[in-house]
């Protein structure tokens, strides 16, 4: 157990890290500041709480109980608690200020810049990233839908395609979800009826109405290009409209199935 304990820190630290080198600045600034700095409140703050910090994250017994309580995939989430940018911004302010001449001052702070620079990543390059489609930097589909199916002052339940649960909610709380955000990672575990069933090349049609009438959902979404083994209108799921290339159903009757 203990090598898998051990394992699992390295690989947390790793996936953490990724290809930047800020974590190793920010054990470089650390180690500065421990044999530099002379303010105690700065020391305890700022140094004594950060060699604590890395201690505790690098204990098998400390990883072994949070895995426990939280689960393993969520163990890289300690290293939040790094002090990381106050810590390495601080040390270089320090590095600037040591420098007797203007000259020198520059040429430190030209050289921290650059290593900033080297050391990380463009984050908009990322392929996660997108140009915003409006001011709540969600996919505008999204909104167009959900400003269709909301109630003023109600609550709403709706199926929406897995692509679109991890944003509904971050738009408008009163849209209620089948399945939400948890579906989507598999360290959650359950079992999910409707959205699996949601994952099939050709839907079927009677299955999905019924278990979306046990959920009481009153919406479904779909992409139209989403093959159906029969019409969704013979279990009285109705078209409500289309947005783009998503066709919104709407429950008009509950027969039974």
């Amino acid at each position: 157990m203990e090598t898998g304990i051990i394992q699992q820190i390295i690989d947390a630290y790793h996936n953490y890290r990724g290809s930047s080198y800020y974590v190793l600045f920010f054990f470089c600034a650390l180690m500065f500041l421990l044999f530099t700095e002379k303010k105690k409140t700065i020391r305890l703050i700022l140094v004594y709480s950060s060699v604590f910090l890395v201690v505790l994250f690098m204990l098998p017994p400390f990883a072994w109980l949070v895995t426990k309580i939280l689960g393993e995939e969520i163990y890289y989430r300690t290293i939040w608690l790094f002090p990381i940018g106050i810590t390495i911004s601080y040390c270089a302010v320090k590095l600037i200020s040591r420098q007797q001449s203007r000259a020198k001052k520059v040429s430190m702070w030209v050289l921290l810049v650059a290593l900033c620079i080297y050391g990380g990543a463009f984050t908009y390059q990322h392929s996660d990233f997108t140009k915003a489609e409006n001011s709540y930097h969600l996919p505008q589909v999204v909104i167009e839908l959900c400003d269709l199916i909301k109630e003023d002052g109600m609550n709403v339940k709706a199926a929406f395609p897995r692509e679109m649960v991890t944003y509904v909610r971050q738009y408008d709380s009163t849209i209620l979800l089948a399945f939400g955000r948890e579906k989507l990672l598999p360290w959650f575990g359950g079992d999910h009826e409707l959205h699996y069933a949601l994952q099939d090349k050709v839907l079927d049609t009677k299955n999905v109405a019924r278990i979306l009438r046990e959920q009481e959902c009153k919406y479904l979404i779909l992409n139209e290009e989403q093959k159906l083994l029969e019409p969704f209108s013979q279990y009285g799921f109705q078209i409500f409209t289309r947005v783009q290339n998503y066709v919104i159903y709407l429950d008009k009757e509950k027969p039974e199935l």
